[in-house]
């Protein structure tokens, strides 16, 4: 019994830094200066990469400085909700700067979740944001995802409701 105990103690440490992370990505609710949940209109310089489609579209924007330190990014795009910043997906294609990305968010947000031993997937989840990490090492494109659990949750419910009526529809 004492050693279980002795365990958990040994473990509550390690807790709590991941949750301390984790409460940062929370606190950022974003990358850089730009916030999840900021109106389309208020960001500059987006082109769009997507046919609009309601409430759904992604962009990109035209003056996107696409490095982290030294690490090269390929590219990094944004997508709305109702015109709401709901998701930011960074994305690049070499594997030693996917790596030292991974390294980076990891010493910010805490290990997060090792979302299964065949892959380098990695979750964190806070209580306003979820990211993602994935690395392709056969594709050789790897990507971080930062997406607004709230705006998310919106999205499903509206794309669930478009289907429910395309269904109605046709039956």
């Amino acid at each position: 019994m004492k050693s279980i105990v002795f365990l958990l103690l040994l473990g509550l440490p390690l807790f709590s830094f991941a949750q301390g992370g984790v409460a940062d990505l929370d606190n950022k609710y974003g990358f850089r200066n730009i916030k999840l949940g900021t109106p389309l209109d208020s960001i500059n310089n987006l082109v769009i990469l997507s046919i609009k489609n309601n409430p759904y579209s992604i962009y990109r924007k035209t003056n996107e400085n696409l490095k982290i330190g030294d690490i090269k990014l390929t590219d990094i795009t944004y997508s709305f909700v109702d015109d709401s910043l709901y998701a930011i997906l960074i994305e690049l294609n070499d594997e030693n700067d996917a790596g030292e990305l991974l390294q980076m968010i990891q010493n910010k947000y805490g290990e997060g979740i090792k979302l299964n031993s065949f892959s380098d997937d990695y979750y964190w989840r806070g209580e306003k944001v979820i990211a993602k990490y994935h690395l392709d090492k056969i594709g050789n494109v790897s990507y971080f995802l930062i997406e607004s659990i709230s705006l998310s949750n919106k999205r499903e419910e509206e794309e669930k409701n478009k289907n429910k009526q395309a269904a109605q529809s046709v039956f």
